[in-house]
């Protein structure tokens, strides 16, 4: 039988409270992102930020706030915007 190394297991323990710390999902990109065409079109077709966001639970078993969803069409129409304002 192997003999107890206290700074082995504690070297162990750090290690685990360190990956816990860690954030679950990239920062970079919501959650919404790989969903945006369908709720950019979900929302020109007069869909609230509470219909896309019972949508997203629905279909892709996606758990969002509405204040996401509300965030997330702010940006991406701001997005849209831009770029079409770029392209005349």
């Amino acid at each position: 039988m192997a003999e107890f190394n206290a700074e082995k297991e504690l070297k162990k323990i750090r290690e685990l409270r360190q990956r816990r710390r860690l954030p679950r999902y990239w920062r970079g990109h919501s959650q919404l992102d790989k969903h945006s065409a369908k709720l950019l079109a979900l929302h020109d077709g007069g869909g609230s930020a509470n219909d896309l966001r019972i949508w997203l639970e629905e279909q892709h078993k996606l758990s969002v706030n509405r204040s996401t969803v509300c965030r997330w069409l702010q940006k991406a129409t701001a997005q849209r915007r831009a770029q079409a304002e770029r392209h005349q």
